[in-house]
């Protein structure tokens, strides 16, 4: 969104006798938005607090890769191509859960997207 605001005397514009200000203000884009990642992971968490003792390892694997993933995407210079890679573990290992837990996937997608848009 731009602004322009011109103020000037009355002058013979052929002329050319016409005083003029101009200030011109540009906004910033709004940025959309998004649960932030340490939210999405404590509901990521939520929902695997709830699996059985049986489901352990499962439990163990998508809470190391959430945390793995949000680690990489959130270094100074994070390597896309790691955060990526990060990401589809997290989605994988999220799908082993799909039938007991159908919470943790879509969760999982929503920090794996997330992750993904910080390295674009």
């Amino acid at each position: 969104m731009s602004t322009i605001t011109i103020t000037g005397s009355a002058g013979n514009v052929a002329g050319g006798d016409m005083n003029t200000t101009t200030t011109t203000t540009t906004a910033a884009p709004v940025p959309t938005p998004t649960p932030d990642l340490a939210t999405m992971i404590a509901a990521l968490h939520a929902a695997l607090d709830t699996a059985t003792p049986e489901q352990a390892q499962a439990v163990d694997a998508v809470r190391e890769m959430a945390t793995t993933a949000a680690a990489h995407a959130t270094r100074e210079a994070p390597n896309r191509a790691l955060v990526n890679i990060s990401a589809d573990g997290l989605m994988m290992a999220a799908q082993g859960l799909t039938s007991a837990l159908p919470a943790v996937l879509p969760l999982a997608r929503s920090i794996a997207e997330a992750i993904r848009r910080m390295v674009a």
